[in-house]
């Protein structure tokens, strides 16, 4: 058996879900003029999936990738959100997870 082979046969078995295209959303919490930090109330607006918290996310199977703080001058004053880039948690497994 080629190496080549070898070595394809073992990727389609470690990895059977490497050929599907998966899922992810950018989504914001509301503006704020306080910059709080953001709790399991906090309630996301994504574009596909709704306005949902995190726990909500996590039992959608959805993973959280980043978590980023953002503000903008809005009038005479700051105005603070939240960003989180989800995924679909299925996209990350093989048999290289734990």
């Amino acid at each position: 058996m080629s190496g080549f082979l070898r070595l394809s046969l073992v990727l389609s078995l470690v990895l059977p879900g490497a050929a599907f295209a998966g899922r992810a959303e950018i989504c914001y919490s509301d503006w704020s003029a306080a910059d709080a930090a953001p709790t399991n109330a906090t309630v996301f607006n994504c574009p596909v999936s709704g306005a949902l918290t995190v726990p909500q996310l996590a039992a959608q199977r959805w993973r959280i990738n980043q978590v980023t703080p953002i503000g903008r001058f809005s009038g005479s004053s700051y105005e603070y959100a939240t960003q989180l880039v989800i995924e679909e948690e299925w996209i990350f497994r093989s048999g290289f997870d734990s």
